[in-house]
């Protein structure tokens, strides 16, 4: 609205509708060509930043070969790229102005390889490296500081352990697939030294296993029941009562007075 109270705005929109077919109005060539010599801009505001945010969206394409754009970040010119990208996956999620991203606007993203889901987009970029992995190992044995094609896939598995129920059945399948353990090493072999403990107890009627016991199979029982007792209060109740019941005294005895 002008000073004098006049409804520029309204009446520059009005003539981008008639032009555009969308409303009755007199816009003869004439009249087009004089508002063309001052610079009319006959897209709506709106379509106008799509060309706009697209653009930029293709020169970010062009030059770091793909559209995983950071949320914050911005073109040299100023442009909030990453926020207008999260934006248009808002949009296209939850079906909302799809006057602003029409299914044409829609293909054109797909065509520059748009990431519409984040996590989705994060899962299969882990994922295949994880599969590259194990067809070279056979296995998912990673170590927390393990690294492929560039990815921290050990710490990418940790933290799927720690959030398993948020997976679906589907990645959870995928991933067992390529054999994910999704108990840590650790709890693996906490599970087998209690095992040997109560087969141990089975065997000679009592708990008290020696220093130096050694399993059939190897596996230093008498060591691991030790490290149980040293580092009892680091355990968990579950662990500790698991133990207790085993009749394996988690309280340090006075080794001199025993003697």
């Amino acid at each position: 609205r002008t000073k004098e109270g006049y409804s520029l705005g309204n009446w520059i929109y009005t003539q981008r509708k008639v032009r555009a077919g969308k409303q009755f109005g007199n816009l003869t060539k004439e009249r087009i060509a004089k508002l063309d010599e001052i610079g009319m801009i006959w897209e709506s505001v709106r379509d106008a930043s799509w060309k706009k945010n697209f653009r930029a969206a293709e020169e970010y394409r062009e030059k770091k070969g793909d559209l995983n754009v950071p949320a914050a970040y911005k073109t040299e010119t100023g442009i909030n790229l990453g926020q207008w990208i999260g934006n248009v996956r808002t949009y296209r999620k939850n079906g909302i102005y799809t006057n602003y991203l029409t299914e044409e606007r829609i293909r054109q993203l797909d065509g520059l390889g748009m990431i519409w889901s984040q996590p989705d987009y994060l899962f299969e970029r882990n994922y295949a490296a994880c599969l590259s992995y194990y067809r070279k190992h056979g296995n998912l044995n990673v170590r927390a500081d393990e690294c492929e094609d560039g990815i921290r896939i050990g710490a990418w598995v940790r933290s799927l352990r720690r959030k398993a129920e948020s997976l679906s059945e589907e990645q959870k399948s995928r991933l067992e697939e390529i054999g994910i353990q999704w108990e840590s090493k650790y709890e693996t072999a906490w599970r087998k030294g209690c095992a040997e403990a109560e087969r141990y107890k089975k065997e000679h009627g009592g708990a008290e296993i020696p220093c130096g016991y050694v399993t059939a199979e190897g596996f230093r029982l008498g060591a691991w029941v030790r490290r149980q007792i040293e580092k009892a209060d680091k355990l968990d109740e579950e662990k500790r009562e698991k133990l207790r019941g085993l009749g394996i005294a988690l309280e340090k005895e006075d080794g001199w007075e025993k003697r």
